[in-house]
């Protein structure tokens, strides 16, 4: 009679068992189907108006932000490249104002150049003047001479 006993309370509690997994069971199904409504409700939400507004708006920050990037890093190098123009600049103007002190520098001694062949020529010059002013008047005299003895040979004759 022990094991009737012993088999009884095991089906007694096999049905307790039961019927507490029958009670979990029917919770969870509730559960399931309150979270089926919670999903259907989430999808709507998510399916609204306002959400797909708020998400094309978001991908239009994103986007935004995406070609403010390429804006940023072509400003990046267009700052480098002015950078470097900048410099070539610099540099440029260096050479210039090396050629143009150059070319003074070439400039001021073919003036002094010029003006030592001026000042030779200058002094040719007036050496000529006063070596023809000499020869005329060396003629001058030979002219008085000569025609001082013409008029004493024109006396003589008379």
């Amino acid at each position: 009679g022990g094991a009737g006993a012993a088999g009884g309370a095991d089906s007694s509690q096999a049905r307790v068992r039961a019927k507490a997994l029958q009670a979990e069971a029917t919770a969870l199904q509730r559960s399931i189907v309150d979270m089926d409504a919670e999903c259907a409700k989430l999808r709507a939400f998510l399916d609204s108006e306002g959400v797909r507004q708020l998400a094309e708006r978001l991908r239009a920050k994103a986007e935004i932000a995406g070609k403010a990037a390429i804006v940023q890093r072509a400003a990046d190098d267009l700052m480098h490249l002015h950078v470097g123009l900048a410099q070539r600049c610099a540099e440029l103007e260096a050479n210039h104002e090396s050629e143009v002190a150059t070319q003074e520098e070439g400039l001021a001694r073919i003036r002094l150049q010029r003006e030592v062949e001026i000042s030779a020529l200058r002094r040719r010059l007036d050496h000529q003047r006063q070596e023809a002013e000499a020869l005329r008047s060396e003629i001058s005299e030979e002219e008085l001479v000569e025609r001082t003895a013409q008029e004493a040979e024109l006396r003589l004759l008379e």
